[in-house]
């Protein structure tokens, strides 16, 4: 019973620490506000941040993990749950270095799969520890899950089971 104990928190401490080194504030909401023609989720997210500028920062880069790695809830009309691109856990494990990089702060390329929607300005308030931010964004998905293809982190959708 111990020992299956012992296993069971090893797997979890795996699990969080791989989510940990890649370098984004896990403290997150993001729910679907939308489907694009273009193979683009439109997310409403909800972040925190030291500075107001931090927290729009943080807002992005969470938007981008949850189409990764949680996948997005789907409340407004029209929006179902859409599941993560990365949904096996191993294969996570198996890249933390990359997704490390991807999610670097200044030399990561995970700012090319999100913008801001244009005349939509973030509500910003302050908050105990610094400020939250709620922000409606764009997330290219189908441009996320082509760069995995490309670089061999996850198999294409074409390449059969």
């Amino acid at each position: 019973m111990k020992t299956r104990l012992l296993i069971l928190f090893m797997l979890l401490a795996a699990t969080v620490g791989a989510q940990k080194s890649i370098n984004v504030v896990l403290d997150y909401t993001v729910t679907c506000a939308g489907l694009t023609d273009d193979g683009s989720y439109m997310v409403d997210v909800e972040c925190k941040g030291k500075k107001p500028a931090d927290a729009l920062a943080n807002a992005k880069k969470a938007a981008v993990h949850a189409v990764l790695f949680k996948g997005i809830t789907g409340k407004a009309a029209g929006c179902t749950t859409q599941r993560p691109i990365v949904a096996d856990q191993a294969i996570l494990d198996s890249n933390v270095e990359f997704f490390k990089n991807f999610f670097d702060d200044k030399k990561g390329s995970w700012g090319s799969y999100v913008t801001g929607i244009t005349g939509v300005h973030p509500q910003t308030s302050k908050v105990k520890g610094g400020y939250m931010v709620n922000v409606t964004l764009i997330v290219k998905k189908d441009g996320l899950r082509q760069m995995l293809e490309k670089e061999g982190v996850i198999r294409g959708l074409s390449s059969g089971f």
